[in-house]
């Protein structure tokens, strides 16, 4: 985001960071789940492969639920 300020809620493919969009499943959730993203990526994790790797792996998990038309409120996380 290099100092740029986002506002809260954003809309799918809005740029976030290292040039990477807001997948649609992020940006088509609650704004609580879009700033929990965009902490997780712009402030958790300060290396810029592994933010580029976690964020193409997010990215083709968030094109999985979205070819089967899966929000982020459906998902359950069972660990």
């Amino acid at each position: 985001m290099d100092g740029d300020k986002l506002l809260l809620p954003v809309r799918a493919g809005t740029p976030v960071s290292g040039g990477h969009l807001m997948p649609a499943l992020f940006a088509n959730a609650p704004t609580e789940a879009q700033r929990a993203f965009l902490e997780f990526f712009a402030v958790t994790i300060p290396n810029a492969n592994t933010r580029a790797a976690y964020m193409r792996d997010v990215a083709r998990f968030a094109q999985w639920c979205d070819e089967r038309s899966f929000r982020l409120e459906q998902i359950l996380n069972v660990l």
